[in-house]
């Protein structure tokens, strides 16, 4: 018999009985997937000062607690970055595994000890380019915050800044280089991953969900008078690209009676915008719904919004968790790049609208015909489950993360 495969998924989650994040789902059922493997141990764990005391969520995912983060008047990310993945560092080392899975966030001093450390015991995961999406989301910040000569102004600069990117370009090769290897969600990512330093293995393999066929959504009717949109967000994030939305349904002019729903973490600058156009009447922003509340309000839509900014990332493909969700659930889908899993030609085509990859506003005249030529068929939601099922399914992909666990295991 074997020797068991033992991976630690290690994450900064928090607290997960509290939170209805999409990307804490992911991981939680990553740990579940990869335990339903024969020969697979997997122990999840996540790190938080929010709780009390340490508790397992469940049989193989543990919570532990750590101090609160301190409120140190400058460069307090720096040190609690370090202090939080010594306490991780500490929870390894008792640990008896052979890999740690972890996603790659952005280059820290903390994590590069880390990886010293544990040298070839760490899988990084990898969802963007990192030094592009900190640089958008660095600028969006900045647009916020009013210029001062104040020296606290220039050190939340260097802090906030300069720091984080001169880490990202000169730590993250080296973080790269002491680990194991590299699992990206997308082919450019991958490729883009591998560039940044030599021997640093990578593959891709693209994000998933547990599917649940009781999820089926069941169509509502479509008379071509009214069409309800929903849209899923993680996060108020730029690319999400929630202002294309908002300027396209302002230019409409056709006759169907067309309302979207933001669902999530949104940006108040969003809410800012839907105002100054004055089409509060057509959208809405909805705080963050999980479970059965969530379950029970997709009930009224006919079609899903997916992600419509991944370029603002300089990314062109991308692999959303939120619109894996909406096809399991049966819903025709507009998105606005190219999805890795969907490259190739299928019969699931035809229920997926991909829009312009840039910032012009969403056209609804495509929409309306898109809507036309899909609800129509009462059979629809049904037939866009079953087809993604084999696609984007996680526990396809976690046999694939453990056969590349065991080979880079092999050839190190």
């Amino acid at each position: 018999m074997s020797k068991p495969l033992k991976i630690i998924f290690a994450s900064f989650i928090g607290d997960v009985k509290h939170t209805t994040k999409g990307f804490v789902k992911k991981d939680l059922e990553k740990v579940d997937s990869l335990n339903n493997i024969d020969g697979v141990s997997c122990l999840g764990v996540s790190l938080s000062d929010e709780i009390e005391n340490d508790y397992f969520y469940s049989d193989n995912f543990f919570v532990k607690k750590t101090p609160k983060s301190k409120n140190y008047k400058f460069f307090g990310s720096w040190f609690n970055n370090i202090a939080k993945h010594k306490i991780l560092s500490d929870f390894l080392s008792e640990q008896d595994f052979d890999v740690v899975l972890c996603r790659y966030d952005v280059a820290t001093r903390g994590l590069l000890k880390l990886t010293k450390r544990f040298k070839n015991k760490i899988i990084f995961e990898h969802n963007s380019f990192e030094y592009d999406e900190l640089v958008l989301g660095i600028n969006n910040r900045r647009a916020l915050i009013k210029f001062s000569i104040k020296p606290g102004f220039f050190l939340y600069y260097i802090e906030g800044k300069f720091w984080p990117l001169f880490s990202e370009n000169y730590l993250g090769k080296k973080i790269r280089s002491n680990a194991l290897a590299g699992i990206s969600v997308t082919n450019e990512i991958s490729k883009y991953q591998s560039s940044l330093c030599k021997n640093y293995k990578n593959v891709t393999i693209t994000n998933g969900i547990i599917y649940d066929n009781k999820l089926l959504h069941k169509p509502i009717k479509y008379d071509k008078s009214e069409l309800k949109l929903f849209m899923l967000l993680g996060t108020g994030a730029p690319w999400h690209g929630v202002d294309r939305l908002m300027n396209g349904l302002a230019l409409y002019k056709g006759n169907l009676k067309i309302t979207i729903d933001i669902i999530g973490y949104y940006n108040e600058q969003d809410k800012k915008l839907l105002q100054n156009l004055k089409i509060d009447h057509l959208m809405s922003f909805i705080n963050p719904l999980a479970g059965k509340n969530l379950d029970d309000k997709l009930n009224y839509y006919h079609m899903s919004i997916g992600t419509l900014a991944v370029h603002r990332k300089k990314l062109i493909e991308a692999t959303p968790l939120k619109v894996r969700e909406s096809l399991m659930r049966g819903f025709p889908t507009i998105i606005g790049y190219s999805d890795t899993d969907f490259l190739i030609e299928s019969d699931l085509d035809k229920y997926i609208l991909k829009m312009p990859a840039d910032d012009s506003p969403i056209n609804f005249d495509e929409i309306e015909n898109f809507a036309n030529s899909i609800l129509m068929d009462m059979s629809h939601c049904s037939k866009i489950s079953e087809l993604s099922k084999p696609i984007i399914d996680y526990n396809n992909k976690a046999s694939q993360i453990v056969d590349f666990i065991k080979s880079s295991l092999i050839s190190q």
